[in-house]
């Protein structure tokens, strides 16, 4: 999962909240606990449910709206007693490049969702959270695009004998 996330395109920002996700070093209550700050594990938002990695993304109530509008499949019957890292590897191993990578953004941005919510701003409606979403991935998805173009076009530029032309093009 690692591998796959960090050789994608994706801003920094988002690949660090990955790596993070990943090995469950994101300052959750369960985390929190462990590192002795808080002495519960109860989420910020209702009360009651454990504060986890898997339950902030993918299984809290409010939250669970976006996957299935976004139609990830692989979340229908989740549950707490399945481990998170193997959500998201199966999720690596069976999503397209692309779909993966929406996966990760949608995931960053549930957590900077949650993080809002928790320091008191109310919850955006999900469908106006999935538009989002798409909007900042396309615009990831376009700027990429920009990038490939003009590594491309620089390899071409330095094939030919020409890279004292990339100066005048970047």
């Amino acid at each position: 999962m690692v591998e796959r996330v960090l050789e994608n395109s994706l801003p920094k920002k988002v690949l660090i909240f990955a790596w993070r996700w990943f090995h469950d070093a994101l300052p959750t209550y369960v985390w929190l606990q462990k590192r002795k700050v808080v002495d519960h594990t109860n989420c910020p938002i209702c009360g009651f449910s454990v504060d986890s990695n898997s339950r902030v993304v993918f299984l809290f109530r409010g939250f669970k709206k976006i996957w299935k509008e976004l139609r990830v499949t692989l979340l229908n019957n989740l549950s707490m007693d399945i481990p998170f890292k193997q959500i998201v590897l199966k999720a690596s191993e069976i999503l397209s490049r692309y779909d993966y990578e929406l996966f990760v953004v949608t995931a960053w941005y549930i957590w900077g969702e949650r993080n809002q919510i928790v320091h008191g701003r109310k919850a955006i409606p999900s469908d106006v959270v999935v538009s989002q979403i798409f909007k900042l991935f396309n615009e990831y998805s376009q700027c990429q695009d920009i990038i490939l173009w003009q590594r491309g076009r620089h390899a071409y530029l330095q094939n030919d004998g020409l890279s004292h032309l990339w100066e005048h093009i970047n």
